[in-house]
């Protein structure tokens, strides 16, 4: 019989993974990749996929599961659909941006191809304009302005004469040419093209820093959600404003100078925080979570209110063998006390019967706070 009638819709605590297909199977030890089916006993290979296909009773890679119900088959042949849509979507828009930035290297070797060939023009144009204007002072030294036999001077005298003008004046060096006064075509061409090199160049500085980032958080192991961290594009910034040069700092000053001075200012704004609690009241809430390797039990708190949410404490109660209601309602006083019974107008827990004892319990002997159960946790058990 299967483990449940109805199709499941989140993971299965305690198993390898949040993965569906664990509801329907248990992982072989020792040996990856094998799983057996809860519903017919058959040890499948090829890992959580391929079981899942034998749930499904898609064809062509796996034998089909004789013990499934028609519910559940017909569900998880939905979500290997829908997993299958998500990898042709996810390969379309890898695709699209390689392709694009195949365009944009294009884009930025044309640009550097165009500027060097301006460059070019502009060096043949400063020394075509160098060469004339020698060329001009020969003919000026040697009368070529002047007609001297008209005059009835000598060609030497003029010479002469033009030779002592020319002391006040020197053929301009090419060191005196600059772009405006060179082609004004290429002028034009180069403003015109301004936009075309912004553009490109900011395409390329994007997949530069893209793979930098992506190999600090590849290699790092880090989720690859850091990428849309605000920290992460602060980090960028500052980086950006103090520019090269700047030694990053030592794992000893993260670890202790500028942990210490973050922590002060958190609790600097921790202090902001309860002014608004003293004014409008803040809520406490609760969260357990066990871990299914080590059956670690952590009971988190955080507190609540119209300006955030901050978190205050976790609480190991591992050890603790009967959590029952009088434990609870200790644990939650003493939090209550702990933050300040003025601050704290609501209690959310979860809907365990011990805990909804607790908090009845609680609002006893603290009469204006309420016990209010999760919202979250109600939807959760109705399905």
């Amino acid at each position: 019989m299967p483990p449940r009638e109805e199709f499941p819709t989140k993971g299965l605590e305690g198993a390898p993974s949040n993965d569906i297909g664990w509801h329907f199977g248990t992982p072989v030890p020792n040996a990856r990749g094998s799983i057996v089916c809860k519903l017919c006993g058959k040890v499948v290979k090829g890992g959580i996929t391929r079981f899942k296909e034998h749930i499904a009773h898609k064809t062509g890679n796996v034998a089909p599961c004789p013990n499934v119900t028609g519910v559940i088959r017909e569900s998880m042949m939905n979500v290997l659909k829908e997993s299958n849509t998500k990898k042709i979507d996810k390969k379309r828009r890898k695709d699209e941006f390689l392709s694009q930035l195949t365009e944009e290297e294009d884009e930025h070797e044309g640009f550097i191809d165009e500027v060097s060939a301006i460059r070019q023009a502009t060096r043949e144009s400063i020394q075509s304009q160098h060469e004339w204007h020698r060329r001009e002072e020969f003919r000026r030294s040697t009368g070529g302005w002047d007609n001297i036999y008209e005059e009835g001077r000598s060609s030497h005298g003029s010479a002469r004469e033009h030779n002592r003008e020319r002391t006040s004046k020197s053929i301009p060096g090419e060191s005196e040419f600059t772009l405006r006064g060179a082609i004004p075509e290429l002028v034009r061409s180069k403003s015109s093209k301004q936009p075309k090199v912004n553009d490109s160049f900011l395409k390329s500085f994007r997949r530069k820093i893209g793979e930098a980032v992506s190999k600090f958080i590849i290699y790092e192991r880090l989720p690859f959600q850091l990428a849309s961290s605000p920290w992460l594009y602060n980090l960028i910034q500052v980086a950006t404003e103090v520019g090269q040069g700047v030694k990053l700092p030592t794992p000893y000053e993260v670890s202790d100078v500028y942990l210490e001075s973050e922590y002060q200012r958190v609790h600097d704004w921790v202090n902001v925080l309860k002014t608004h609690w003293k004014e409008l009241g803040a809520t406490l809430m609760c969260d357990g979570w066990t871990n299914s390797l080590n059956q670690m039990h952590i009971i988190n708190f955080l507190v609540y209110c119209s300006k955030g949410t901050i978190f205050w404490k976790s609480v190991d109660v591992s050890s603790v063998r009967s959590r029952d209601a009088e434990f609870y309602y200790r644990l939650l006083d003493s939090v209550v006390e702990e933050i300040g019974e003025n601050y704290i107008v609501q209690i959310v827990t979860d809907n365990e019967v011990a805990m909804k004892a607790a908090g009845k319990k609680l609002m006893l002997k603290r009469q204006h706070l309420y016990w209010t159960s999760c919202a979250a946790h109600c939807l959760d058990l109705c399905l």
